[in-house]
């Protein structure tokens, strides 16, 4: 789920800089007009660092979305909203807004199959793949073909498509993770990651250009352990979405250390090779999910404007 709105700010499941960055904005801005009305409002490192400490503490558990700690971190920026005077702008006057979420989190017993001809290879979740993308419909119960699509790209700004003449409709597009390597600026941003690199933005392409699911390969070079660890920690929580954007596709990331042995690459070839392995596997998966569907607080206040005619 995406969370870019500092008007309206999912506070329950941001991160900490998101934190840093929105409260610094509201009491920067804030501080001058409450100083013309006489209040006393320290808006300094000391306080900021004392609210991210509180905020980070064991007593909110992490702050995760329609959990006692969310709801517990909720109330307090809604307290210091009133504080610092934002004026409630939620249901009856309040800084509370309710919104409808959906949670999935997947289960061990999940089974994800790979057929190559007649040789199968189940994957153990954790270990050979993690779930990026969850849906408590995400079953695919007969082999759908994987088809190779590159970076799974398709820029027409650097003139590139990825998925020209590709037959990838009801089908698996298999993903390089990154996007071409380029030294000069005016393709793909050179060294610079753009848009398109986002593991999301090729899933979303994919999907809209009709594949049923994705798989994305890590980078060659993402091989070492400390890798793996961070995705295994980056997508072991349970997946949030707002209830009218849950979503039922599948997408999963292999783990890098063992895409060669499942598709059998020779460490030489190229990536243009890959095409004619990947295109021969189907594949299988028997998803098992709890799921809950949930309302969470959003906290939400306006600054008012200091003209006397109107307010901005």
């Amino acid at each position: 789920m995406s969370r870019s709105n500092i008007e309206y700010i999912y506070i329950i499941n941001m991160k900490t800089t998101i934190f840093y960055i929105s409260f610094f904005i509201i009491t920067s801005f804030v501080y001058p007009q409450m100083i013309e009305k006489n209040t006393s409002i320290n808006a300094d490192k000391v306080l900021l660092k004392s609210h991210i400490d509180i905020l980070g503490s064991d007593l909110f558990e992490g702050r995760g979305t329609g959990t006692k700690g969310g709801e517990l971190a909720a109330a307090y920026i809604a307290e210091n909203y009133k504080q610092i005077g934002l004026k409630p702008i939620g249901k009856n006057d309040y800084y509370f807004q309710k919104i409808p979420f959906h949670g999935t989190s997947i289960l061990d017993k999940s089974k994800l199959t790979l057929i190559h001809f007649n040789d199968s290879l189940q994957l153990e979740i954790g270990k050979d793949y993690l779930v990026s993308n969850l849906g408590e419909q995400t079953i695919i119960p007969r082999g759908i073909e994987l088809v190779f699509v590159g970076y799974g790209i398709i820029a027409p700004e650097f003139d590139h498509n990825d998925y020209l003449n590709k037959d990838i409709v009801g089908k698996i597009a298999v993903i390089l993770n990154g996007e071409p390597y380029s030294e000069e600026y005016g393709y793909f941003n050179g060294d610079e990651p753009t848009i398109y690199s986002h593991i999301d933005v090729k899933h979303r392409i994919a999907i809209s250009r009709g594949a049923a699911g994705t798989i994305i390969i890590p980078e060659k070079n993402r091989t070492d352990e400390k890798y793996w660890n961070r995705l295994i920690s980056d997508y072991s929580f349970e997946d949030v979405q707002l209830s009218y954007n849950a979503s039922n596709s599948f997408s999963i990331i292999l783990n890098p250390n063992k895409v060669n042995s499942i598709f059998k690459f020779d460490t030489s070839e190229s990536i243009s090779e890959y095409a004619n392995k990947i295109n021969k596997f189907s594949l299988i998966f028997e998803g098992q999910f709890i799921v809950r569907d949930f309302k969470a607080s959003n906290i939400v206040g306006m600054i008012k404007g200091n003209s006397s005619k109107e307010d901005d």
